[in-house]
């Protein structure tokens, strides 16, 4: 049925953020800075900072806003890195990313990296 109500929420669901949810994976948006109000979710960037190696920084796929920073390593898994393919543009992370945020709005976005993809569990 096309009521008023329904349009609108249908055009309010298409104005909406792309996110990753499950069986829908999200690109990745290479950006200059993920830190950026405006930057949409799933959106990252590669850092490097001195004596403390290489970091993903992203916005939470799931269209909560929140950005953070995830330490990589090439090669094999290290203890306090996430294993990075070594591909700067379709990377693939294991093991799977947990990001929670408990203020304003909850989040428990689970999910992983894959070939440049936010994957939802």
């Amino acid at each position: 049925m096309n009521t008023p109500g329904n349009k609108a929420a249908k055009k309010a669901q298409q104005n909406a953020p792309a996110r990753s949810a499950p069986g829908r994976p999200l690109p990745i948006t290479w950006v200059q800075s993920a830190f950026h109000e405006t930057a949409a979710p799933g959106s990252a960037n590669w850092k490097v900072y001195d004596n403390h190696g290489r970091y993903l920084e992203y916005v939470c796929a799931c269209g909560c806003g929140e950005w953070r920073n995830l330490p990589v390593k090439e090669g094999e898994k290290v203890q306090g890195a996430w294993h990075w393919d070594g591909n700067l543009t379709a990377p693939t992370i294991k093991p799977s990313i947990q990001h929670v945020r408990h203020e304003p709005d909850d989040c428990n976005w689970h999910g992983y990296v894959t070939n440049g993809q936010w994957v939802t569990v």
